[in-house]
């Protein structure tokens, strides 16, 4: 619960007196609402697993994936057009720490996405983390770019 001390306000009487953070805060303490904080809102509203975008915080980072699912990106092609396939993974740590994350890799989707095909259920394996894999950027040709990319892959210890 977010707990404030508002300095003192006009009196709130209707949507429209609302001028202001403090304001709103006061208007919903009046009617008895509950104010949450942005984290205990993500809890009730999403599946309570943090989003992780930046992978490299799972480099040594041991979990358990405790859901996946595949399929094909909606907004991503390859260089024939085509969508390319993905993977949303649902993990937790030793310490308790939920996140998830997606990957279209020929890393970490790539190894799952073999497994899954092959019958072997992502959901219980345990990783001592990601690990990076760095390459040189190629154009739509094969050429060089000069550019550096990253990619990981789930390390098996």
């Amino acid at each position: 619960m977010v707990a404030r001390k508002t300095a003192e306000i006009a009196k709130v009487e209707n949507l429209s007196d609302i001028s202001s953070w403090d304001s709103a805060l006061q208007y919903l303490a009046e009617r008895g609402y509950d104010v949450r904080s942005s984290q205990e809102t993500a809890e009730l509203l999403g599946d309570g697993f943090t989003f992780v975008q930046d992978k490299s915080q799972l480099i040594n980072r041991r979990f358990i994936i405790v859901d996946f699912k595949a399929g094909m990106s909606t907004n991503f092609v390859n260089d024939e057009g085509s969508p390319i396939p993905m993977v949303s993974v649902w993990a937790i740590t030793p310490d308790g720490t939920r996140f998830k994350f997606v990957d279209m890799s020929s890393g970490v989707a790539r190894e799952l996405l073999e497994a899954h095909q092959r019958g072997v259920r992502p959901q219980g394996m345990t990783f001592e983390g990601l690990k990076p894999s760095d390459y040189d950027v190629r154009d739509q040709d094969g050429n060089p770019t000069g550019k550096k990319g990253r990619t990981y892959y789930c390390d098996n210890g």
